[in-house]
């Protein structure tokens, strides 16, 4: 599945339309693909992290870093 890389910045569907920085993207076999990361209006506590799920946020043309996510490895390759 296609997803962005750790580091990027998407827009989070699910907040607002917010820009959302990609710390981790991870499976769960609960949840399926999950990216954890800071919305960029969270500023006020340092290790306050969001977590959702790969389709609630959009990569931004130009600027978002994408690859794919290998479910059988459980990593990240990238393009």
């Amino acid at each position: 599945m296609r997803v962005l890389l750790p580091g990027t910045t998407g827009i989070c569907l699910l907040h607002d339309h917010r820009e959302m920085r990609v710390a981790q993207v991870y499976y769960s076999p609960r949840a399926g693909l999950q990216y954890k990361g800071r919305l960029c209006t969270d500023n006020v506590w340092e290790t306050h992290l969001t977590v959702v799920p790969v389709g609630g946020v959009q990569a931004i043309p130009g600027v978002s870093a994408l690859g794919w996510y290998d479910l059988d490895l459980g990593e990240i390759v990238e393009e």
